[in-house]
């Protein structure tokens, strides 16, 4: 009876119960001390005095039983209640066998802390893969490709860490070969800067022994001019003599005396005749 009264009754039920109770004890109280007025040659007062203090410690009782079965669990509920909410998912929830509304409650706070847990449960494993991916982030701001993300992620992200693994990968292999391309187009242009200073080099050696042969050849015509400028001399005096031993000669010898006479006179300072 009290197992029903505590953990299935209704709480109007239970109510209507303690209601019932108190009346009946009332109804108690009454007819005896009715009964006491109507009879009261042979009754003892004390029996009637008994009989009413009896029942005003059932009444006592009753309250107090009633009080413990049905305030109690609603107290100890709310408590739970306000532990929940403050995040302590940790301690059992009591009454969830109970079929009242204390039962009802309790089922519904237990679920609400299942949700709870999955949503802590979620978070940390969030945290678990953002630490994770900030930590590879880092690295590669560091210009560090070799690292990888180790440890295990929940199932639902693991294709997460895959993939980032093998972005990784892909960059460490692109890197790695602009790196050599970026080697053999600094080898090929050294040798390309070496050759432009050998050829560099070479140009100025043929122009100093170009400067060089113009410089032999000017000696060479100047000696050659000063070695000739005697002999022209005297063969342009020769035909002036015979030019003026045979002035028929002028014409025939003109276009033969010019060129002796260019030749001859800038060299040996002498001038044409008037």
């Amino acid at each position: 009876m009290l197992s029903w009264f505590e953990k299935r009754a209704p709480i109007r039920a239970k109510f209507r119960f303690l209601l019932l109770i108190y009346s009946l004890l009332g109804a108690v109280a009454a007819i005896a001390g009715s009964y006491a007025a109507v009879h009261a040659t042979g009754i003892s007062q004390s029996l009637v005095i008994g009989v009413l203090i009896g029942t005003a410690f059932l009444l006592a009782g009753v309250t107090m039983l009633a009080s413990k079965l049905v305030c109690t669990p609603y107290v100890n509920t709310v408590l739970r209640m306000e532990a929940l909410a403050a995040g302590d998912l940790d301690s059992p929830i009591a009454y969830t066998d109970n079929k009242d509304c204390v039962g009802r409650m309790t089922k519904a706070m237990a679920v609400f802390r299942q949700s709870m847990e999955k949503v802590s449960v979620v978070a940390q494993e969030q945290s678990l893969v953002q630490n994770a991916l900030a930590t590879g982030l880092d690295r590669l701001a560091e210009g560090d490709l070799s690292h990888r993300i180790t440890i295990s992620f929940p199932t639902e992200y693991e294709p997460l860490r895959r993939d980032f693994n093998n972005a990784l990968d892909q960059l460490s292999t692109v890197l790695g070969a602009v790196t050599q391309s970026c080697g053999g187009v600094h080898t090929g242009a050294s040798e390309i800067s070496q050759a432009s200073n050998d050829l560099s080099r070479r140009t100025e050696q043929q122009a100093a022994s170009l400067e060089e042969t113009a410089a032999a050849m000017d000696q060479i015509t100047t000696t050659v001019r000063e070695s000739a400028a005697p002999i022209l001399i005297r063969s342009a005096g020769r035909l002036d003599h015979a030019v003026e031993s045979h002035p028929f000669l002028d014409d025939q010898l003109a276009h033969v005396r010019l060129p002796f006479l260019h030749l001859s006179l800038p060299e040996a300072g002498v001038r044409k005749p008037g």
